[in-house]
């Protein structure tokens, strides 16, 4: 949908703006609580931006969209998400022991030991005597390359939220109304939900002072 307020307000840029704020305060909730209080923390970040937002003269009807795709389409999928990547953080990613100096050491070992079993195996063709330590380092490591294998996967639904918000705000652009593209939709500035952005605001700037 044509958005007459800029480009910072384009569904990718909000959402990434509001999925920003949410990693920012993801693991300070708890298992019970941690779809509630992202979506609670979407909300605030939604209510500041359409702030700044109506103060742009910005569309009602484009909001209302915008402010849809992503509690009802993009939150439910990062909550989901975010309650898993939490619960994986806090079990050690499922690791022997967290991933401790104990556990690398013993991973370590273990890698010694097969990379030197495999390397006196006859018919195995490993002619690299240095082929056990790569093993050990590599057990040595093993528990970060499992931690930025699960991060990576779950960066990998963030981004992917961002890029299909901006797919479909793009297909959506093709069927806009001629009030949309006129802007004859003016933004309701004694709404309830401005009242909350401007509060919002005020809150933010007196927990800074």
């Amino acid at each position: 949908m044509y958005d007459p307020s800029g480009s910072s307000f384009d569904y990718a840029n909000v959402i990434f703006s509001v999925l920003q704020d949410c990693e920012h305060r993801r693991r300070s909730f708890t298992d019970d609580n941690v779809r509630e209080g992202l979506l609670e923390c979407a909300r605030e970040k939604l209510a500041r931006v359409k702030a700044s937002y109506l103060e742009g003269m910005g569309s009602k009807s484009y909001w209302r969209d915008l402010e849809k795709e992503v509690l009802e389409t993009v939150m439910p999928q990062y909550a989901a998400a975010a309650a898993e990547q939490n619960r994986r953080e806090r079990n050690g990613y499922g690791v022997f022991r967290g991933g401790d100096l104990a556990a690398r050491v013993a991973f370590a070992l273990l890698g010694l030991v097969a990379g030197a079993a495999i390397i006196a195996i006859p018919f195995i063709p490993i002619f690299e005597k240095a082929f056990a330590f790569v093993l050990a380092l590599g057990g040595w490591f093993y528990p970060d390359m499992v931690r930025m294998t699960w991060e990576y996967k779950h960066y990998k639904l963030l981004n992917r939220l961002v890029t299909s918000g901006e797919q479909y705000q793009r297909n959506r652009a093709t069927y806009v109304s001629t009030a949309d593209v006129e802007g004859e939709d003016e933004p309701d500035t004694d709404s309830p939900a401005r009242a909350a952005a401007r509060r919002a605001i005020a809150a933010e700037s007196t927990q800074k002072h």
